[in-house]
Order: structure tokens, then sequence, then C-alpha cells
């Protein structure tokens, strides 16, 4: 794949990669960043370049649930399918703890401010 035609996707906002995509967004996003990634390149090969920028963005938001999953969170991040991300922790408080799900947007700016950068 010639790296000139990287330059020909540009990126789509979520909602429109769920509509272009359908339910192969979310098992994209699921399965992961290698999925995402293989996927991206044979669309870039058959030249059907908004299915390219689609699948780019199902990898941003996998690449985006495995960098929460780094950082020891109870159990793994959950994509909900309609562009938010359940994330369960613990907090402590007067000596209890206690299982929080939190759902977020699936932006890195949501999970940054959830997970206190």
């Amino acid at each position: 794949m010639a790296p000139e035609r990287d330059l020909l996707i540009d990126p789509v906002p979520e909602a429109e990669a769920r509509a272009r995509l359908g339910g192969d967004f979310t098992h994209a996003v699921v399965v992961g960043v290698a999925f995402c990634d293989r996927c991206r390149r044979e669309e870039i090969e058959a030249e059907d370049f908004p299915n390219a920028a689609a699948y780019e963005t199902a990898g941003r938001i996998a690449r985006l649930i495995r960098w929460i999953d780094e950082h020891d969170t109870r159990a793994p991040t959950v994509f909900n399918g309609d562009g938010t991300l359940t994330v369960t922790g613990t907090v402590v408080c007067d000596g209890r703890t206690t299982v929080v799900h939190d759902v977020i947007p699936a932006t890195l700016g949501a999970a940054r401010d959830l997970l206190g950068y």
C-alpha cells in the first residue's frame, strides 16, 4: 500500500462510520485494533476510501479502549455501540469499596477526565 493513498482518507465522526458500516462497525471495535487495521488496508486496496475511513474510526475507538484497560480498571471496558463506553472502576469511601460503572462518550477527552489526567 502506498503511503500517499492514506492521504485520500479524511477522518469521519463515529456516527457516520457506524451508519456506513452498520453492525460491522461494532464488530470491528470489539475484535480490536489489528482487525480494524486489516479491514482498513483491504478497503484502501479496493479503493473504497469511505469504508477505509470508517474502519480508521473503529480502530481509533479500539485503541482508546485498549488504553483505558491499561489503567487497571476493574473489568474490561465495554463498547456500547452508541458512541459510549462503560468503564468499571472502584471507589473507596469511609473504608468501604464500591464498584462503579461509568458510561462515558467514546472520546479521549472523556477518558482522560475519568482517569484523572
